[in-house]
């Protein structure tokens, strides 16, 4: 997984937690969790369950379970869920946007755009650009830094929980996922609605069937960005137009679809924990060019272990020594 990720806050953890004594054993797993991040996995040859929060379509060569973003149908081998428990977020943005809807909104700042890298779509940063020449709008994370936040990593609080806080200042968000892929939806429009701000969305394309388009701002439901931007600006002078974005529930028909559920979620898992260990396998026995690919996978693996163990090694030397290093090497 990521660094800095705690298996304990995960929710496939909680989940499990509920009706088994979950154990981590990180040498002899019965099942193993893993995500994106690197290929350690290959290493266990055991029963595996793919768990992905960025835009990647799961390879069920590799796993026999996948949790991700995609709409696909792979009889009980596949689960389609939002980044955030959809319960929580019905539950906590409905106190806080009706709340908000009653306050003076005028008082609020207008827009933030908080995200740590570049690495997205163009559409991301054009939106920011043309709002922010009409009106300020805080960039609080790393990149196009233009404010800052003291409250946004405080010691002791979740990235999460701290930047929802923040966000609570503003009427607008800049909610943009970093591609565009139908059912990608992140925690970029949960934690604006949970933050009772007004996101202003792009990235899943089919993401009105499973949240209320009321509640927020679509930009592909605008002929293009310049029109989006025009529309915000224009909103944020009407107070009783954003209070009537903030008084929609933020599921169609005010209740959580029941494929984001946390009791589908609940009973994916239990499918897959309840069965017998030698019933749980879903990947067939690989021959012929089955074994072949998995034998990539793990040259694959190799090369990038060696490439790290390379980088780690540099990082001892400084800048001139590895120049006089590589000076040496290829006057051999």
């Amino acid at each position: 997984m990521w660094r800095g990720f705690e298996p304990r806050h995960s929710r496939v953890f909680v989940s499990l937690s509920k009706s088994y004594d979950v154990v981590i054993d990180p040498q002899d797993p019965e099942i193993l969790v893993f995500s994106c991040f690197g290929m350690d996995h290959l290493d266990f040859d055991c029963v595996k369950l793919f768990v992905t929060g960025e835009n990647i379509v799961p390879d069920f060569n590799l796993c026999d379970y996948a949790i991700g973003y995609h709409h696909l149908t792979f009889e009980d081998r596949y689960l389609r869920t939002s980044a955030t428990s959809a319960d929580d977020l019905f539950n906590d943005a409905a106190a806080v946007r009706n709340e908000v809807a009653t306050t003076d909104l005028t008082a609020r700042r207008f827009c933030n755009f908080i995200y740590s890298n570049g690495a997205a779509d163009p559409v991301r940063d054009k939106l920011f650009h043309l709002l922010n020449d009409k009106k300020p709008v805080a960039s609080l994370g790393h990149y196009l830094k233009n404010s800052d936040d003291v409250n946004l990593n405080r010691p002791g609080v979740d990235w999460g929980t701290s930047k929802i806080a923040v966000q609570r200042g503003f009427n607008f968000t800049i909610a943009f996922e970093n591609s565009e892929t139908s059912g990608y939806t992140t925690e970029k429009i949960a934690h604006a609605f949970m933050a009772g701000t007004i996101p202003i969305y792009w990235g899943d394309p089919r993401i009105a069937e499973d949240f209320n388009p009321r509640a927020f701002i679509h930009l592909r439901d605008f002929e293009t960005p310049q029109d989006c931007a025009n529309f915000v600006i224009t909103l944020s002078e009407d107070a009783e137009r954003m209070a009537a974005y903030l008084s929609e529930p933020v599921f169609r028909d005010n209740r959580v679809p029941d494929h984001l559920s946390d009791a589908h979620f609940d009973s994916f898992l239990n499918t897959i924990v309840s069965q017998p260990p030698a019933a749980r396998p879903r990947r067939a026995p690989h021959g012929g060019r089955g074994n072949t690919y998995i034998r990539q996978r793990q040259a694959e693996q190799r090369i990038l272990r060696k490439h790290a163990k390379f980088k780690r090694i540099l990082r001892r030397f400084s800048p001139d020594r590895v120049v006089q290093f590589y000076a040496r090497f290829f006057r051999r």
